[in-house]
């Protein structure tokens, strides 16, 4: 893919994060996170060869949710999976993409909208710029904006 393209594609996404900013996505929060699971088990899981482990994420980020593990578990199963993502040398690269997506799942201050002040970008911003790395093209950020779209 050539630079011009390249750039077309995160004015894409920019313009995107914007959408979602602009609409009433984001207005009840915790029905935006149950959409991203929805959506992360419809697309997301499908395409990797550890469904079970990627389920268990999801299992885990609702038990979060319910309040049936602590932050401290949360946090811990977050830096559990952030190891395997650097370390494991087992997954290729559209594995290591696709459980880096499912890390905002394990992620607090994602799943409570508390990003740190430090953060440079919106967890929106990152969200969708994952959802390009794991194809490498636009299709799973259209396809994530217009599901989330539709669930309003």
């Amino acid at each position: 893919m050539s630079e011009k393209d390249n750039a077309k594609d995160y004015e894409r996404i920019i313009k995107l994060e914007d959408d979602i900013y602009d609409s009433d996505i984001l207005e009840n929060y915790d029905v935006f996170i149950l959409n991203c699971i929805k959506f992360a088990e419809e697309n997301i899981i499908p395409l990797s060869k550890y469904s079970n482990e990627l389920d268990n994420i999801l299992k885990k980020c609702i038990a979060f949710l319910e309040n049936k593990i602590s932050k401290a578990e949360l946090e811990k199963y977050y830096c559990q999976l952030g190891k395997k993502i650097r370390l494991s040398g087992i997954l290729d690269n559209k594995e290591k993409e696709i459980h880096t997506f499912m890390s905002i799942f394990l992620d607090y201050n994602f799943l409570q909208n508390t990003p740190p002040e430090d953060q440079q970008d919106s967890d929106i911003c990152y969200l969708l710029c994952i959802l390009y790395e794991i194809k490498n093209n636009l299709e799973l950020c259209n396809k994530f904006y217009n599901f989330i779209s539709k669930q309003v």
